[in-house]
């Protein structure tokens, strides 16, 4: 069996313009250096959301039946406290993020899973894994300290506690991402005293 663990949906809103730049900023250096032409990076955002835009899952699993994958387990990010100007024009709130993941979940169930994806700062963050592991208990706990925040900081403890109250592991994004988001937070010294408090 082919299980692809590490999959995201992207769509219209369900992420920070910000962030989609930084990649498309990426892939236009990347592509352009092969090319010696460099695109204009936000014309490639337009694109690539375009073409990744996949908020009912149709899209993925077209694409892990063409890659002869049997499962994936989605994985939300939450990167709106980074932006909070932009949080503020979302239309998608990180519960409604979470539930539309859910609800891809729920459409293809024999194919998917989803973790639950939030800031830890979030005041929030708490009520909003209970109300998950109520609704649609997710497998796990999604965290991406490049939206700023050090994961070994005692704001994350009580969310790390209550995951592993559920029996919940605990997913943390350690290594790169394309600024403006900062891998500084994401080093994996900062997983160290953590795995030692929450095994």
């Amino acid at each position: 069996m082919n299980i692809d663990s590490h999959v995201h949906l992207f769509f219209e809103g369900s992420d920070p313009e910000e962030f989609f730049m930084g990649c498309a900023r990426v892939a236009a250096a990347i592509s352009g250096r092969a090319k010696e032409e460099y695109q204009d990076a936000y014309r490639l955002y337009q694109q690539l959301l375009v073409v990744l835009s996949d908020k009912n899952g149709e899209r993925l699993i077209r694409e892990m039946k063409r890659a002869k994958i049997d499962k994936a387990i989605l994985l939300p990010l939450d990167f709106w406290l980074k932006f909070p100007i932009s949080e503020n024009q979302n239309k998608i709130s990180v519960k409604e993020k979470n539930d539309i993941h859910a609800n891809v979940v729920e459409t293809h169930p024999d194919r998917l899973k989803t973790f639950f994806g939030i800031d830890p700062r979030r005041k929030e963050a708490i009520q909003l894994l209970d109300r998950a592991m109520k609704k649609y208990e997710p497998i796990g706990l999604k965290i991406h300290p490049t939206a700023g925040f050090f994961p070994d900081d005692s704001i994350c403890f009580p969310l790390y506690k209550r995951a592993t109250d559920y029996g919940l592991p605990i997913l943390i994004h350690s290594g790169s991402e394309p600024a403006p988001m900062e891998a500084k937070y994401s080093h994996p010294v900062y997983i160290d005293s953590l795995a030692a408090e929450f095994p």
